[in-house]
């Protein structure tokens, strides 16, 4: 809609069908960013969601200890199910929105006393995938151990 310089709104008033015509053209204005935040909104959820999966692929398992590192071994994902070490059967997994997994049989890689926390994925400093296995030792220290996509 074409508004000649000098009209404010208030001459509206004056012209008939031009209230109608600008009542029109805002309500289509609306509408139209009304659809672009709700793409911008989509796009961001789906991003979100994607990033949240922890990709298949052996994860090595790392942690820091008295100022040493420690390879405490491998992680594989597969689907939704998981193994440590690449040994034996894979259990399954469940993973939320937010990324957080629930480990259905656990991870035996913790001693005895370590009770399992929250995992969730991620990336590391150089955009590989990362898993945060968090936990807390029998002294009640919040510790964790990186899961490094590897391969």
């Amino acid at each position: 809609m074409n508004i000649p310089n000098g009209i404010g709104l208030g001459h509206l008033a004056h012209h008939p069908g031009s209230q109608q015509r600008a009542l029109v053209a805002i309500r289509l204005l609306v509408s139209r960013i009304a659809v672009v935040v709700l793409a911008a909104f989509a796009f961001l959820l789906l991003s979100s969601e994607a990033e949240a999966a922890a990709p298949d692929g052996v994860y090595t398992l790392m942690k820091i200890s008295g100022g040493s590192l420690m390879n405490l071994g491998t992680l594989e994902i597969k689907g939704q199910t998981y193994r440590l070490n690449e040994e034996g059967q894979f259990a399954p997994f469940t993973e939320d929105e937010a990324g957080n997994i629930t480990w259905s049989a656990g991870l035996d890689i913790l001693p005895d006393g370590w009770k399992l926390g929250k995992s969730t994925v991620g990336k590391d400093s150089q955009g590989k995938p990362l898993i945060e296995i968090r936990y807390t030792s029998p002294r009640g220290a919040a510790e964790v151990i990186d899961a490094v996509k590897e391969k």
